[in-house]
Order: structure tokens, then C-alpha cells, then sequence
């Protein structure tokens, strides 16, 4: 499946003149071609886009939600787009940048 959300792929869209959405669209269709060429099946392929993902996302986020593991705070920290999750201080380079993508 493909996950067709966040930072990492606005910024891949923005760079083709592409919406998210259609970069996601052209990329699950090689994916698809090139699977058919070297005669790989798979029982299900999930978009995070797909209402059916949405909605088991927004039930489970809901339970998560009414058992109160969600609330609003304030948080700040280093943020790597290409790893896609923050780092600690303790993760970064001297400079602040991710240790791995050096930025």
C-alpha cells in the first residue's frame, strides 16, 4: 500500500507541479505496472486515501479519543522530514541537523 500523507510527499507533489493526490496516483500506478511485469500478487492494497482506511482510522482514533490518551499540549522539538518523526536533542548533530539526511 501507500501512505499519501505528510510532509515527505507534499513536498515530492510540489516539486513534479503535481497535487499530492496525483503524485500518489502516478506513483501507485508504476508500483502496479511494474508488479503485473514481474508477477507479484498481493491479497490487498491500501491507500491511506481509500474511505475504507479512513474510516477504521477515525474509529480507532476515536476509541483512542474517549479513553483520553489524546489531549492538546504544547510541543516542540526537532523535526526530521525525510525520517518523518522528531528527534531528541540528544539525536541531532551539533548544528541541529538530523544525524542520518544531515539537515
Amino acid at each position: 500500500g501507500t501512505d499519501e500523507h505528510g510532509e515527505k510527499i507534499a513536498l515530492a507533489a510540489a516539486a513534479q507541479n503535481m497535487s499530492p493526490q496525483q503524485h500518489c496516483d502516478s506513483i501507485v500506478a508504476a508500483y502496479k505496472a511494474l508488479w503485473s511485469e514481474l508477477d507479484i500478487a498481493y491479497d490487498g492494497f491500501i491507500r491511506t486515501t481509500d474511505s475504507q482506511h479512513e474510516g477504521l482510522v477515525q474509529e480507532v482514533l476515536q476509541r483512542v479519543w474517549d479513553k483520553g490518551d489524546i489531549y492538546k499540549a504544547a510541543y516542540s522539538g526537532w523535526y526530521c522530514v525525510d525520517c518523518e518523526e522528531y528527534k531528541g536533542e540528544d539525536e541531532m548533530d551539533s548544528e541541529h541537523n538530523c544525524p542520518t539526511h544531515r539537515r
